[in-house]
């Protein structure tokens, strides 16, 4: 659990406004309809990175037309389906975050249509976090990357859409469908998508002997939200996995999955501020997920 320092010896920034996804039913989600076996996911190959199946597709074009409904999601939607006091009363996402496994993407690309329509190759950048002191800087056309002794920070300019980032996939090892496509697959697939710099061609991280623990999951689930604080948008949707996300409300906010006693189901949507609180004196920051509540949406 994360502690809070004390209140008068904090510089809270203005919070951002944070909506947590699970992907739509995927293929590995599903009981044979013949046997009502469930799929073997440590050893069926063919269950590597799964793509939705039509139940999951349909969940995710419903959400994302609640959305717009909603104004949390613009696309053009018409005036008279438009349910106006709320769109008073929310913000419209600005960004969209990934997991790099399809079958999040492919539930994002649902929800969120109008983020997937234009590509910016200049939409990230990469800056010292910690340190003003650089000691070298190297340029290209989609990155600016300034090496200091400290670590760096990939940044996303404010044009950025649509962004991948390996911290928000779900806990991977041993289970095939936690095994990532080959990255000129996924871009080849989601050409308008950013992806962090980091991700490689083929999935390294996973294993078929071992398995990320809780706290291997917590530990990212710690260091994505770091990053995040550092964007500039105010509004960011993050379209991930069920394990990812009952560990992230479980760090932050227990109370609302009743202490671990509630599941994360398919399509969900949780919202809450992302408060970033700098003690002074103190570079590093305190980052909170506060008033997490889930999303009620309309039937359709």
């Amino acid at each position: 659990m994360h502690s809070t320092p004390p209140a008068n010896a904090l510089n809270v920034q203005q919070p951002k406004t944070i909506y947590l996804i699970r992907h739509g039913v995927a293929k590995h989600n599903i009981c044979n309809p013949d046997t009502g076996e469930r799929p073997d996911i440590a050893h069926d190959v063919t269950l590597t990175d799964p793509p939705l199946v039509r139940q999951g597709v349909l969940q995710a074009q419903v959400l994302g037309e609640n959305l717009r409904r909603r104004g949390i999601a613009v696309d053009k939607v018409p005036a008279q389906l438009m349910d106006v006091e709320s769109c008073h009363r929310v913000a419209t996402v600005e960004l969209v975050v990934c997991s790099p496994l399809t079958r999040c993407l492919q539930t994002a690309s649902y929800v969120f249509p109008g983020h997937f329509k234009q590509h910016h190759s200049n939409a990230t950048s990469e800056l010292s976090n910690y340190s003003d002191n650089h000691n070298a800087e190297s340029r290209s056309e989609e990155h600016t990357v300034v090496t200091s002794t400290k670590t760096t920070l990939t940044m996303l300019n404010g044009n950025c859409k649509v962004f991948c980032h390996e911290d928000v996939r779900e806990a991977f090892g041993m289970h095939y469908p936690d095994k990532r496509s080959p990255l000129s697959h996924l871009k080849a697939t989601f050409p308008t998508v950013t992806f962090h710099p980091s991700i490689t061609e083929h999935d390294t991280a996973w294993s078929p002997h071992t398995r990320e623990t809780y706290h291997n999951v917590i530990q990212r689930v710690r260091n994505f939200f770091q990053w995040l604080s550092y964007q500039p948008h105010n509004c960011i949707a993050i379209v991930t996995h069920g394990v990812w996300m009952e560990c992230a409300l479980m760090e932050y906010c227990p109370e609302v999955l009743e202490g671990g006693k509630k599941r994360v189901y398919n399509c969900e949507v949780y919202t809450g501020n992302l408060v970033v609180m700098e003690p002074n004196g103190v570079r590093d920051r305190c980052v909170m997920l506060k008033d997490v509540r889930p999303v009620t949406l309309y039937n359709t």
